[in-house]
């Protein structure tokens, strides 16, 4: 189906961005773990208070525009996907400059509440309702009616999340704050999404 086609490479590339901007180090006065507990309660800040930060105006020029295409409020979407999100920092271990933290990640799976809510989506395009909002509104339409599903299923399974346990990867740099590396950690992404790899 193009929708979850499309769908699926909108969600990698919001991922992507994310991470670029949360990444932030914090005073090279404070003991290392200190930093790095910091990065990391930064980091999921940023996921919980997604309108508030503004997260939207981080992404790529090419992701915005085509998130726009479909009539969707991003800000809507990252509220929706990251309120039910919660950490624990079971370890911080310090190698030099590298650095591992263990987390236990947990948040609705995503590819389950996407998956259900194309389920009720196909359902619906047989219906009298979609033909008139095809009509009205075409592809943007069944985008939006699409989301709402989701946003629906996603309230759903807010009482049986996926916990994770996932190993962070950090790097020292040359300022001595602590950034997420760039390889290593899609499970990591993963966990955000409370597991999911968006294969629905």
């Amino acid at each position: 189906m193009r929708v979850t086609t499309h769908l699926k490479r909108v969600l990698s590339g919001v991922l992507v961005a994310l991470l670029a901007l949360c990444v932030c180090g914090c005073s090279s006065a404070a003991k290392q773990e200190e930093q790095i507990r910091t990065v990391i309660d930064n980091t999921f800040a940023v996921f919980k208070n997604p309108a508030e930060n503004d997260i939207s105006s981080f992404l790529s020029e090419e992701t915005a525009t085509e998130i726009s295409s479909y009539g969707v409020d991003m800000n809507a979407f990252l509220t929706a996907a990251f309120k039910n999100l919660s950490y624990t920092v079971n370890e911080v271990s310090i190698d030099g400059d590298a650095a591992q933290v263990a987390l236990t990640v947990s948040n609705v799976n995503l590819d389950t509440a996407m998956a259900d809510a194309i389920v009720d989506f196909e359902a619906w395009t047989d219906t009298d309702e979609a033909v008139q909002v095809y009509k009205e509104s075409a592809e943007e339409g069944l985008y939006r009616k699409l989301f709402e599903l989701l946003y629906a299923k996603i309230d759903e399974l807010a009482t049986s999340p996926t916990a994770t346990d996932v190993t962070l990867y950090l790097q020292k740099q040359e300022d001595d704050t602590w950034d997420v590396t760039d390889e290593g950690n899609d499970a990591f992404y993963s966990a955000l999404y409370g597991g999911a790899t968006f294969n629905f």
